[in-house]
């Protein structure tokens, strides 16, 4: 159990460091708290799920994201790093480096955005190679998620699904009580109105992951 347990403590500091950013060491411990005793991070926390290093390392992407200055190259070239690493900790966030770099370009931050792509992309190309190498193809360990990615397509379109859109929701909020998930939701409406920037950052980097979650 060591080493899953270093894995969410980390975590939670990682959740603990950016709450305490956007509020006070006082609740920015209690965000740590309580998700250390959501249901699912009590019975799986402890266990070799990647799903919460993987929430560790996008709250610490999002909070260097937030911190750091767009000139810093240096710095914008780690979070490109950062991203690649969460991606290839779990296939699922593959996207997270890239999409930062479109969501900078968008927004015309373009320097920014070449750096996060330069980052990411030494962090994939190192992963590509290995795979040419040890494999003999250069996507190597991605077979499985392309293929469960478009059987699952095809079940979306073949209108045979089981797990919907519905169960993924339903399944969020039962692990909430219902006083924590007012909570919850009235902090996230603070966010909103006092840090849109930091609000709509978030959104923005999680939207791929609902889409692919909870309906693909």
């Amino acid at each position: 159990y060591f080493t899953p347990t270093l894995i969410l403590i980390s975590s939670a500091l990682a959740l603990q460091h950016l709450a305490e950013h956007y509020s006070d060491k006082k609740y920015g411990f209690l965000a740590a708290i309580v998700f250390c005793t959501f249901p699912v991070t009590i019975m799986y926390g402890r266990t070799m799920l990647l799903d919460f290093a993987v929430a560790g390392m996008i709250v610490s992407v999002l909070h260097h994201f937030e911190l750091t200055s767009p000139t810093n190259r240096n710095r914008m070239i780690l979070i490109g790093i950062l991203a690649g690493i969460t991606g290839l900790t779990k296939y699922a966030y593959l996207y997270l480096g890239a999409w930062i770099s479109i969501i900078s370009l968008l927004r015309k931050q373009t320097e920014q955005s070449k750096f996060i792509a330069l980052g990411y992309g030494i962090i994939i190309l190192l992963f590509l190679i290995k795979n040419q190498l040890y494999t003999g193809w250069v996507l190597g360990p991605l077979q499985s998620q392309i293929s469960g990615t478009m059987a699952s397509t095809g079940s979306i379109l073949n209108e045979s699904v089981v797990y919907t859109p519905e169960v993924f929701l339903t399944e969020f909020i039962e692990q909430w009580q219902v006083f924590l998930f007012c909570i919850a939701l009235y902090g996230t409406i603070l966010i909103i109105k006092q840090k849109k920037e930091f609000a709509i950052n978030y959104l923005l980097l999680i939207f791929p992951a609902v889409v692919l979650h909870g309906y693909i």
